[in-house]
């Protein structure tokens, strides 16, 4: 049985980056990481008019971040479009969980970077 797609959407401030993954021909992979740990319950935040506990919102920041990401294929224009639009929005919407994930990511970084260098 093959898997059945289905639609989710999750808050702008869950949203910690886009960035294209692969280029062929004529498609392009782009991603799309996300925090997992964001707030409270997920329906509470991407239904504006859930009617459940208001008190996870506005959302906090756990203090175990996950990151998981969606990958989406598409043609190479389309790909290049959305993580534009995304990118901006993130740059002028700038969230916890992308200062989070950015400062996750330069530490990574620099602990390759300086354990790369010690050899």
């Amino acid at each position: 049985m093959p898997f059945k797609q289905r639609a989710v959407s999750y808050p702008m401030d869950m949203i910690a980056w886009c960035d294209v993954t692969d280029i062929r021909s004529s498609r392009s992979i782009f991603r799309l990481m996300y925090n997992t740990n964001f707030g409270g319950s997920l329906n509470s935040q991407a239904d504006p008019g859930f009617s459940g506990n208001a008190s996870s919102f506005p959302p906090s920041m756990s203090t175990s971040t996950s990151f998981k990401h969606y990958d989406f294929e598409c043609d190479n224009l389309t790909a290049h479009n959305i993580v534009q639009k995304v990118r901006l929005i993130l740059e002028l919407k700038s969230s916890a969980t992308r200062k989070e994930y950015i400062a996750t990511k330069e530490k990574k970084h620099y602990k390759k970077k300086s354990t790369s260098s010690g050899k």
